[in-house]
């Protein structure tokens, strides 16, 4: 079925999302709403012109494809980053959290991780210490009741 030549530059215009009053002054012509394009011409024209390799190529579509998939992937490294937040001092990581430029959360999380090292205030430090004065603790307990025991041998031999 023949494309009225009006309906066909609207649809193109459109595409191209060109618009402005001399635009609408040609689609509006009443020469134009009524002369008729042949399908194949239209099928010819879309072929050639709307195609997926022009479309690869536009540099407004491939910069719209970089940010789409840069902020796609920025937002993966943000929750990944989310899991680090615990090591750190809460008010710091509300901060970094705070913060939509993924590169400065990162660095950010460095300095914070940075400092929390530093200052040697980490609960996992904590537990560290805990454990090695725990078993520092035993194993004096351990060396007093051998070193009493061999004693005590000693007297009886």
């Amino acid at each position: 079925m023949p494309v009225k030549l009006k309906d066909f530059l609207q649809t193109t215009f459109a595409q191209g999302d060109v618009r402005g009053d001399e635009i609408a002054a040609v689609l509006g012509a009443s020469a134009l709403a009524e002369l008729e394009l042949p399908d194949t011409a239209v099928q010819k024209f879309n072929e050639t012109y709307l195609t997926r390799s022009k479309a690869e190529n536009d540099p407004e579509i491939i910069k719209k494809i970089k940010l789409s998939s840069k902020a796609e992937i920025l937002d993966t490294v943000d929750k990944e980053l989310e899991k680090l937040y615990p090591l750190i001092d809460g008010a710091k990581a509300a901060e970094i959290q705070k913060n939509q430029n993924t590169f400065k959360k990162l660095e950010l999380l460095q300095e914070a991780i940075s400092e929390k090292v530093k200052s040697g205030k980490t609960d996992i430090d904590k537990t560290v210490q805990k454990v090695e004065t725990d078993w520092a603790q035993k194993i004096k307990e351990k060396e007093e009741q051998y070193a009493a025991q061999f004693k005590a041998m000693e007297k009886k031999a």
